[in-house]
C-alpha cells in the first residue's frame, strides 16, 4: 500500500468543475451518517434495532470433558 500525502490532500482546494463530480445526499446518506451536537458524537439509525425482549446473560459451569467433546464436535450450535 501506498504512501498518503496529507500535506497535499490538505492543500488542495476543490474547484466548482469537481463539485459536478460529488454525488447528492440521499435522506438516507444523512440517516446513516454520524451526527454532532457539540463534541458530543450522536449516532442515530445505528446498530441493533430496538428488541422488544431483551435477551439475558447466563452463566454455566461444564465439567471439562464436556466442554472438550463440544469442542471437538466442531459444532457451533449443539454439542452431539
Amino acid at each position: 500500500m501506498g504512501a498518503t500525502d496529507f500535506a497535499k490532500v490538505d492543500a488542495h482546494t476543490i474547484t466548482a468543475e469537481e463539485y459536478g463530480e460529488l454525488p447528492e445526499l440521499t435522506e438516507a446518506d444523512l440517516e446513516a451518517a454520524d451526527t454532532y451536537r457539540g463534541a458530543t458524537l450522536i449516532r442515530r439509525g445505528r446498530g441493533r434495532p430496538p428488541v422488544t425482549q431483551t435477551k439475558e446473560v447466563v452463566t454455566l459451569r461444564l465439567d471439562p470433558d464436556v466442554v472438550e467433546r463440544w469442542k471437538a464436535s466442531g459444532s457451533r450450535g449443539r454439542p452431539g
